[in-house]
């Protein structure tokens, strides 16, 4: 895990919180998981997958920290469209 971040409580039980000032541009995490598709994300079923949708029907099934990131109305960072297949 990045020495950026730490997985703490909050109100939606875990979630990812900063360590340190994290400056303009700086990497905080990458989401990696699994790439699938929307039949096998819908397949899966809502308590067994947390699907990041990266194309029009392509997810990736993201596991920790990835899936405590929690959703803000109010951003202060965001996703760069930097995927990496693997072999």
């Amino acid at each position: 895990m990045s020495d950026k971040i730490r997985i703490g409580d909050c109100c939606f039980g875990k979630g990812v919180f900063a360590r340190s000032i994290i400056r303009k541009g700086e990497e905080i995490l990458r989401f990696a998981g699994p790439l699938i598709n929307l039949e096998e994300a819908i397949a899966k079923g809502a308590r067994q997958c947390d699907p990041l949708q990266i194309g029009p029907r392509l997810y990736v099934d993201i596991g920790p920290p990835g899936v405590l990131v929690n959703h803000s109305c109010a951003p202060n960072a965001g996703i760069r469209d930097n995927v990496k297949s693997s072999p």
